[in-house]
């Protein structure tokens, strides 16, 4: 996986030389929060058996909302719950999407700093859960209307200041330093969840699979490359039964791409 490195950006951060390294998580760590989250959704489950039960529940998690709801306005989450429950929508779900949901808008009151604090857990939370996920959406897009449609494209046909051939050579344009640049993609391959419900064998059987697309690119002369990872070697071990990550960054290669 990339990485980068960030020097000090604000107060409280280390000194102006010191690199934010990542820290990684245990596998002992990652155990403990694995088991912390199944004993919430266990205690989810019984909360849920019964409607007196879930209705006290859901009250606790209203009055939740309504805390980060004053705490933070701009928490987009907290703020379509409170409608939800506002319009019976929330009280009247069958305990299936229920439980989706909760899980879903979790972080959001969890951390009422949020901005918009929802998170879906597998694809199909966005058609399921709609009445959810496309309000928050659309705030977050401004598109109150919710009539806005995104069209994926790299055309660079009509946009104002381009050069009259359309080719973006930065040097011809003025720029004298040499250039780095990233592109994020942020994606999901259908045959497994959403990072908020991945588990380690998850984790790592999706950087297994993308390394054969990685692969290809980097034997593509026109593309190249390396894959840099952050996956221990016991976590490696323990879920493709091979001894060593091959690609595990060392420090030395950390920090030689953070300096870079």
């Amino acid at each position: 996986m990339p990485l980068r490195g960030r020097k000090k950006k604000a107060a409280g951060l280390p000194g102006e030389d010191e690199v934010l390294k990542p820290e990684p998580v245990s596998s002992e760590v990652g155990a403990a929060l694995m088991s912390a989250a199944t004993n919430e959704e266990a205690a989810r489950e019984k909360a849920l058996v019964d409607e007196k039960n879930k209705q006290k529940f859901l009250a606790g998690v209203i009055e939740q909302a309504a805390a980060v709801r004053e705490a933070n306005p701009g928490n987009i989450c907290a703020k379509t719950l409170l409608h939800l429950h506002k319009t019976n929508k929330l009280e009247t779900i069958d305990n299936g999407l229920l439980k989706r949901l909760l899980k879903c808008s979790k972080t959001g009151l969890d951390n009422p700093d949020s901005g918009l604090g929802a998170y879906a857990m597998s694809p199909s939370d966005y058609d399921d859960l709609n009445f959810f996920f496309d309000p928050i959406c659309n705030e977050y897009h401004m598109n109150p209307m919710g009539d806005k449609v995104h069209k994926t494209s790299w055309s660079l046909e009509g946009v104002p200041g381009l050069p009259a051939n359309g080719i973006l050579d930065m040097k011809k344009m003025g720029l004298k330093e040499p250039l780095s640049m990233r592109v994020r993609v942020g994606r999901n391959l259908t045959n497994f969840p959403l990072p908020g419900a991945m588990g380690l064998t998850d984790r790592v059987n999706f950087e297994v699979t993308m390394l054969k697309a990685f692969d290809v690119l980097i034997k593509n002369k026109d593309y190249g490359g390396q894959v840099y990872s952050m996956t221990p070697h016991d976590d490696w071990k323990a879920v493709t039964k091979k001894k060593k990550n091959p690609n595990l960054i060392t420090a030395d290669k950390y920090q030689e791409l953070v300096d870079a």
